[in-house]
């Protein structure tokens, strides 16, 4: 800016020495002369004086524009630059954006999936439990059978003979259906541990 100014103070004194020397050399060559009464003399003067500062103007005006134009031109190339740049980094950030959003839903799925895995699992110990459970009470059941003795089941009941044998049927098939219970949890597992 402060170039620029300064150039336009460089301008404006060479106009005004222009004007002073077209000026003086005028004066200089026609001052022995008396100052006319004709309009024709003073048309003269101005064609003189037009002549001699128009092309001044017009080389300025020419300068000014073409300042003018490179100093646009500039601008127009920067702010083109700074355009490019800003809409570079904003699409890093949307691209940085995406990503964090990318991996947020990845950790959002590995925390469903492992809430699923630990609630399967829960179910996996209880039906073990249960299996453990069911295998104690028939490891009882055949030692009273073996004994030739009444057996009390854990719901308070006594069974002998073909009671007992039905019981035991039953204690097999909770058994199996809980073991067939943990092998689907398994799979359940296994479906969502894979990638």
């Amino acid at each position: 800016m402060k170039k620029e100014m300064k150039q336009l103070y460089l301008l404006s004194a060479a106009f005004v020495i222009f004007i002073l020397l077209i000026v003086g050399v005028y004066i200089f060559n026609f001052n022995s002369l008396p100052i006319s009464k004709n309009s024709s003399d003073w048309g003269a003067l101005g064609d003189y004086f037009g002549g001699m500062l128009n092309p001044i103007i017009s080389a300025l005006t020419l300068i000014f524009v073409g300042k003018t134009y490179i100093t646009q031109k500039t601008e127009l190339e920067r702010l083109s630059h700074a355009a490019t740049e800003a809409d570079k980094r904003s699409e890093r950030a949307t691209t940085a954006q995406t990503e964090m959003a990318k991996s947020y839903l990845d950790q959002i799925k590995a925390v469903d999936r492992n809430a699923k895995i630990t609630t399967i699992t829960s179910k996996i110990n209880f039906s073990l439990q249960l299996v453990g459970i069911y295998q104690e009470e028939m490891t009882r059941l055949v030692n009273a059978s073996n004994n030739h003795k009444t057996f009390h089941a854990m719901d308070g009941k006594p069974y002998m003979g073909e009671r007992m044998l039905d019981y035991k049927e039953n204690l097999g098939t909770l058994i199996i259906n809980e073991q067939s219970k943990i092998n689907n949890f398994i799979k359940e597992v296994d479906e969502l541990t894979k990638f």
